[in-house]
C-alpha cells in the first residue's frame, strides 16, 4: 500500500506531513536510477520520438506565439532540464527551472555546464516558489 503524506514539502531527500493526502512518489530516486541506467530521462526507448515531438510542437510555438529571445522563460517540473529547458536555451532564450528532485536539478546543472549554456535551476514545489524574484514571459 502507497504511504500517504500531508502535503509534500520537501527536506532534503525526503518528503514530509504537511497538510493534504496523496501518495508518495520518490523522484530523487527515480532520478538516481535513470541516471545509473545511463538514461537520458523519461520514457525510456520511447525518448527521443518523444523529445523530438515535443521540439515540433516547440518550434511552432516559438513561431506563432512565443516571445523572441532572450525572452525570460521558467520551466515550472523541469526534471534533469534536458527537454523544454534544453530547447528553450540552445534557442538563445534565459532558461529557470524549477524541480521537485534536488537529484534532477543537480542533473540539469551539470549537463547545461558540459553544453555550455546557462540556464538557472531551483530545487523546490511549484506550488511555493518564493526564490524567483525575476518576471517571466513565459512558464
Amino acid at each position: 500500500m502507497d504511504q500517504v503524506v500531508r502535503s509534500a514539502k520537501t527536506a532534503g531527500d525526503t518528503i514530509v506531513a504537511g497538510s493534504t493526502d496523496r501518495p508518495i512518489y520518490d523522484y530523487d530516486a527515480e532520478y538516481r536510477r535513470l541516471r545509473a541506467a545511463g538514461l537520458q530521462g523519461w520514457a525510456g526507448s520511447q525518448r527521443e520520438r518523444n523529445v523530438a515531438r515535443m521540439a515540433e510542437t516547440l518550434d511552432r510555438l516559438e513561431r506563432e506565439t512565443f516571445p523572441r529571445p532572450p525572452a525570460t522563460v521558467l520551466e515550472l517540473g523541469c526534471g534533469n532540464g534536458m527537454s523544454s529547458a534544453l530547447w528553450m536555451a540552445q534557442k538563445g532564450y534565459e532558461v529557470h527551472g524549477v524541480d521537485i528532485s534536488a537529484t534532477a536539478i543537480a542533473w540539469a546543472e551539470q549537463q547545461f555546464a558540459e553544453a555550455a549554456l546557462y540556464g538557472s535551476f531551483r530545487q523546490g514545489s511549484v506550488c511555493e516558489m518564493p526564490f524567483f524574484p525575476e518576471v517571466f514571459l513565459m512558464s
